[in-house]
């Protein structure tokens, strides 16, 4: 629009008086630097968000270090992979289950009350795929209740899915129960998207 507004006055210049055309080449001088401004403006806010986002992780990663929670920073996604782990075929959290995620609740509320969550459940290899299907989805609904429940987690802010025996997922390929046996596969990880548009990047199994 300037470069148009400029060649129309050039255009018409005989028409016009010096200073007419110094005021309104004046003008189109400030409106460029303006634009640029409020570009740069734009710029430092999202260096500054991101340096933001930065600084929040390592206070995550702090906060929660106690409670062996791993925290992975993924592309707009944080993953947290809690030590939640499930007895063979049982879908029950435990007292020291909650206590976890009670605190990672909290941590949540305080650093991205607004972000997305997904409970991810996790099965070993023992049984048909179906049934692992649906018990993952089982541990992941059991999750996403108390965080809701207990935690004070929003129900819109948060879904379960699973994965079910996903070799891809798995931790420990091959290794299953019952016993200790296969435990790091059952399990659920909750991952947190901060910028509101990665939900659906993974495309997990819901059925």
């Amino acid at each position: 629009m300037p470069i148009l507004m400029l060649a129309t006055l050039v255009a018409t210049g005989c028409y016009a008086t010096k200073g007419s055309v110094r005021e309104q080449v004046e003008q189109l001088r400030q409106e460029m630097q303006s634009g640029d401004q409020a570009l740069g403006e734009r710029v430092d806010a999202n260096q500054n968000r991101i340096q933001n986002i930065e600084q929040e992780v390592q206070r995550l990663r702090t906060e929660l270090n106690d409670l062996n929670v791993k925290v992975t920073r993924l592309d707009g996604l944080i993953a947290f992979a809690m030590p939640i782990h499930f007895e063979f075929a049982k879908a029950d959290l435990d007292e020291s289950d909650k206590a976890v995620l009670k605190r990672f609740a909290n941590v949540v509320r305080e650093f991205y009350p607004d972000a997305l969550l997904t409970a991810e459940g996790f099965t070993d290899q023992a049984g048909s795929a179906s049934y692992n299907l649906r018990l993952g989805k089982q541990r992941a609904d059991a999750v996403r209740e108390y965080l809701v429940n207990e935690g004070g987690i929003n129900g819109d802010q948060i879904r379960s899915v699973s994965y079910g025996e996903t070799v891809t997922r798995l931790i420990d390929q091959g290794a299953t129960g019952p016993g200790e046996k296969g435990a790091s596969n059952r399990r659920v990880v909750v991952v947190l998207d901060y910028v509101g548009t990665a939900a659906d990047a993974a495309r997990p199994i819901t059925e």
